[in-house]
């Protein structure tokens, strides 16, 4: 399965789709806690802990449709499930990705922060199948443990 941003052409770019077998192969990490602010001018701010405790990104994108989950590509090891986003912050999240805006990540490493960085943003219809296929195969007990590097 493939989910192309719903914005683009056929010309998009490699980096915006997301290819359910090619994200299996990834570091799959659910987040279940995490917090969202978002500003008075509607900038939107994600903490989230530290779980891989590496500080390097390349070209880091975070995919939304609106719903439950989000997915997080801070690299190109890493596929991160933003779990269960609260009813309440879903309107603003999704004002910023359909604006094709960023979203300021801070990462957090008992309780310090280890890394910020602005994340750029794609709008995709079927996340949640996606972030739902990948929990599944995490909980199937398919991959390795996840283990610091």
């Amino acid at each position: 399965m493939s989910i192309r941003n719903i914005d683009e052409t056929d010309s998009h770019s490699a980096e915006d789709t997301l290819n359910i077998e090619e994200l299996k192969k990834r570091n799959i990490i659910v987040l279940a806690y995490y917090d969202i602010m978002e500003n008075s001018d509607g900038e939107i701010l994600f903490t989230i802990t530290n779980k891989s405790q590496r500080t390097d990104t390349h070209n880091p994108r975070f995919y939304y449709d609106g719903n439950e989950h989000a997915i997080f590509l801070k690299d190109e090891s890493d596929v991160t499930i933003c779990d269960q986003l609260h009813p309440g912050v879903r309107s603003a999240v999704s004002k910023v990705v359909r604006g094709g805006g960023e979203i300021l990540f801070v990462e957090l490493l008992d309780g310090k922060i280890v890394d910020e960085y602005n994340v750029a943003t794609v709008w995709c219809e079927g996340i949640a199948e996606i972030a739902n296929d990948l929990i599944e195969f995490k909980d199937a007990g398919i991959l390795p443990p996840l283990t610091p590097r």
